[in-house]
């Protein structure tokens, strides 16, 4: 593993940031964490048009019965 600012090889720990083993450079003192075991967000995929007004939808997590709730891009209305 090299820094990502200089390229230097000399790494040592420093710690963890967000849950990931944090970095840093012993020759310029950068800090960072790995870009290879960083894991961005899911992208939302639209699903089923929305009932109201055929618009495409996100998925917005689910209500206290566990049913899956969506919101629609359009009108902002959000269903089952």
């Amino acid at each position: 593993m090299e820094c990502p600012k200089c390229n230097s090889t000399s790494i040592s720990k420093a710690g963890t940031r967000r849950g990931k083993p944090a970095k840093i450079c012993k020759s310029c003192g950068y800090q960072f964490v790995d870009k290879a075991l960083s894991v961005g967000r899911p992208q939302l995929a639209p699903t089923q048009n929305c009932p109201y007004c055929g618009g495409d939808n996100r998925k917005r997590g689910s209500d206290r019965y566990s049913r899956q709730r969506y919101e629609c891009k359009d009108c902002k209305r959000i269903f089952t």
